[in-house]
């Protein structure tokens, strides 16, 4: 019945886009007419309906998407026309001759719904969702339509063949417990799936758990058909004749495997967490009593992952390279905090129907042995729950013409808003698990990215110099289906928006993904629809490289001021100069091995050479993969923006997008000395000159050198450490070579100065103004006498000629 209803409100809407073209309202009718095939399309894939019905309903939605195109190049007809008219006469077009874009609202049943369908083809076999209805042969023996999967070649050398399960009557009488040890790995190829099986039946044989039993249903017992129920691309979908179809899935037997997670997360739900090892943010002592809490209390399950290497030991037990191993037990020993780990791998040299090896490896070296800790978490431990799903496009669809089905996505990027509100006064966490939906496993250079922020809080963040220092724990790109975010939110922010960015990076045209959210039961959530997101009146992009002259890195090295700025001019919108401020979005992309940041900076548009606290007006903050984004509010201005990569190391292509809601301009500001030559020197202080300031009376035992003019230039001086630090201030002047000796001319005015002596990482600069021909001194020194140290000086010039001496 409920189709019958949805079937009339689609005609319904259909009849009302007739009306509205009858009376030339085309804006209207324009938005109806698509309205109306949406709701179609949905009907024809959704409904449990006749095949003649679904075929009506698709007739519907193809005339209803042909009476909107045809509006659309009749307005665009009319307005053409107009415009060739307008010299002749000023009328202006009519307001039922504009068709509004029409958005897509992402939220919507037809949309999720849509999303989830298309995850069901998977290797050109078709999934359906658990909750179908399915149709029994009458066979007593049930064959798979599909064929058995394909055999790897390592089982086929054996002579492994398919065999039909025993009838549930003898498998229920089984009697006892299967036992992890029970589980041995020697022609089945998958070591993950092994693994996976073993720590739930260590979680059952523990707390009476039938974590994998309860994924298998019996359809007809005595014709030997068990239908599994499994989590997949986004939704529980029925997976026939038992593990053999999870392996069609994958591809057949013939696929690596080392992370559990991705199996578990199939088979029972639970939420799976990759923790890499060997990062530089990796936690030891925290990440010990989670997994502590979570595996003593049932809601953790435990397995490690081998490296990429042709010889992995532990002590003297060999382990196989990218393999698996499940974890049955931790606790505190004589050796102190300590994993039981099975090897389920039966060698040559072994009995088959030998158990697993069991071994007892310290905390501390399964750290130094393993590549990965990968986690699977009971989600009953977060009530609140919340999902989207979704798919980003790499291409144009041939409906975007009239702005429908054109996806959610920009540059394989995804966008999502989440609202959140707590109650209580302590810390929170919110976990967001990003899930690539997989169409062909044989597509194996995928990889994704997730990023998860609290909107505007660079606005709270002191340590925001600091951050642009840091390299990012988020945004890390994998070619796993699942990347988790576990977002703290502190006791200081009871409310907010989570600003979600998924990235995806491959050969795909287009992919569909799954966000899922779980928090805590005093945590609210909810999705914010950003169909329409904010009007941008202005837009830029800008190409660049990353080379090996303008890599800087970021702001704790000296080449920082090398890499590339631009100026962004803001101004106030012509029809109304009193509004405040403009909301403006910087995106930065590279390749996904890249970590980058964009920073603006109150400037007045002058390129820098370092950051401070009081100019930085935004920032995407530490320098992430593949990525850097920053929304915030601004006044009218001249700002600098300045792109970096993390380190000078990092090279390659970017590109910067600009948005902002008032007009503005981006120019990119020239390199420090760009069209003028140079002349550089090495020198040190040493000894007695390293005479220090002024006000230590010293300061003409400096080193000093000639400057030679020949003709009027423009010049400017850079005094920089050989070595650098942010522990020696300098400072370099300039000064008429007068009649009379040096200590005479250094005690005039000077013709310029680098101003206070500065630690600046970068060192100091003089700014560039006019010197007439003749000799000056130019004086560099450290601000405390005493302090030694090499130095090189830079001197730009606008005419060739210059000669620069040591006195």
């Amino acid at each position: 019945m409920q189709h019958s209803k949805e079937s009339r409100e689609a005609e319904s809407v259909l009849s009302k886009a007739s009306r509205a073209e009858f009376s030339k309202d085309y804006d209207q009718a324009f938005r109806l007419y698509l309205k109306s095939a949406q709701s179609f399309l949905h009907l024809s894939r959704s409904a449990n309906a006749p095949d003649a019905t679904k075929q009506q309903w698709k007739t519907s939605a193809a005339k209803a998407l042909e009476r909107a195109e045809k509006i659309k190049k009749f307005v665009d007809k009319f307005k053409s026309s107009a415009n060739t008219q307008a010299t002749e006469n000023a009328a202006p077009v009519s307001a039922n001759f504009n068709l509004t874009p029409v958005a897509i609202n992402h939220l919507s049943p037809q949309e999720q719904f849509y999303v989830l369908k298309r995850g069901g083809n998977v290797n050109q076999h078709a999934f359906a969702f658990w909750d179908d209805s399915i149709s029994l042969p009458t066979s007593t023996t049930y064959e798979d339509p599909d064929g058995q999967p394909t055999l790897s070649p390592e089982q086929l050398k054996v002579g492994a063949v398919w065999k039909r399960p025993e009838s549930a009557t003898r498998i229920s009488q089984h009697g006892r417990r299967i036992l992890p040890q029970e589980i041995l790995q020697h022609i089945v190829t998958d070591c993950s799936v092994c693994a996976s099986i073993s720590v739930c039946l260590e979680h059952g044989r523990r707390f009476g758990s039938r974590l994998l039993e309860s994924a298998v249903h019996p359809i007809q017992p005595p014709s030997g058909r068990y239908d599994i129920k499994m989590l997949f691309n986004g939704a529980w979908r029925r997976i026939g004749e038992e593990i053999s179809r999870y392996m069609k899935i994958m591809g057949g037997y013939d696929f690596p495997g080392s992370n559990s997670s991705i199996d578990l997360h199939a088979l029972t739900g639970w939420i799976p967490e990759h923790i890499e090892i060997n990062r530089s943010y990796f936690e030891r002592e925290k990440t010990w009593s989670r997994i502590e809490e979570g595996f003593k209390n049932g809601k953790c399950l435990i397995t490690l992952g081998t490296g990429q290497s042709d010889c992995i030991y532990w002590r003297d037990n060999p382990l196989l390279s990218s393999h698996s191993y499940a974890v049955i037990d931790l606790y505190e020993g004589d050796e102190g905090r300590m994993f039981t780990v099975l090897d389920s791998w039966v060698r040559v040299s072994e009995e088959k129907n030998a158990p697993s090896r069991v071994l007892h490896i310290p905390w501390a070296e399964a750290l130094n042995t393993f590549d990965g800790i990968y986690l699977s978490w009971d989600p009953t431990l977060w009530p609140t729950k919340e999902s989207f799903h979704g798919r980003v496009l790499a291409f144009i669809h041939k409906w975007q013409s009239l702005t429908f089905l054109t996806g959610c996505g920009d540059e394989m990027l995804m966008k999502k808003k989440l609202s959140f509100s707590v109650d209580g006064s302590s810390d929170e966490e919110i976990w967001i698990l990003l899930s690539r939906h997989i169409t062909s496993t044989e597509r194996t250079s995928d990889f994704i990215s997730l990023r998860v922020d609290i909107e505007d809080s660079f606005i709270a963040d002191k340590n925001s110099i600091q951050k642009q220092q840091s390299l990012s724990a988020k945004g890390t790109y994998t070619n796993s289906i699942h990347f988790l975010s576990r977002t703290r939110i502190p006791a200081s922010q009871r409310s907010g928006i989570l600003d979600i960015a998924a990235s995806y990076e491959g050969m795909a045209q287009e992919i569909g993904f799954s966000i899922s959210v779980f928090a805590k039961q005093n945590v609210k959530i909810g999705w914010r629809d950003n169909s329409q997101p904010a009007t941008y009146s202005s837009k830029s992009k800008v190409e660049g490289m990353f080379t090996f002259k303008n890599a800087g890195g970021n702001c704790t090295y000296p080449t920082f001021m090398a890499n590339p700025q631009y100026r962004l001019s803001i101004h106030s919108p012509t029809n109304n100069p009193s509004v405040g401020k403009a909301l403006i979005t910087l995106s930065l992309q590279s390749s996904k091995d890249v970590p980058v940041n964009v920073a603006m900076v109150w400037s007045q548009g002058q390129r820098l050479s370092e950051l401070s606290e009081r100019d930085l007006v935004a920032t995407s903050g530490a320098y992430n993969y593949g990525l850097a984004r920053t929304t915030k509010e601004v006044r009218a201005g001249e700002y600098t923006l300045l792109v970096s990569a993390f380190e000078p190391r990092y090279m390659g292509s970017f590109s910067l997008n600009v948005q902002c809601t008032f007009p503005f301009e981006l120019k990119a500001i020239p390199p420090e000395g760009a069209g003028m030559y140079d002349k550089s020197i090495q020198g040190a202080w040493r000894g007695s000159s390293a005479a220090g300031g002024p006000s230590f009376d010293r300061y003409t035992d400096n080193p000093v050198y000639i400057l030679d003019v020949p003709s009027l230039a423009q010049i400017k001086v850079r005094l920089q450490l050989t070595q650098p630090s942010n522990q020696i201030p300098l400072n370099i002047s300039i000064y008429p070579a007068l009649q009379g000796d040096i200590k005479t001319a250094l005690r005039s005015t000077h013709q310029t100065t680098s101003g206070p002596y500065s630690d600046a990482i970068a060192g100091v600069v003089t700014p560039q103004i006019t010197f007439g021909p003749g000799k000056y001194y130019i004086v560099p020194s450290t601000y405390a006498p005493g302090t030694e140290a090499a130095f090189r000086l830079i001197v730009y010039s606008s005419t060739s000629g210059i000669q620069l001496t040591l006195v």
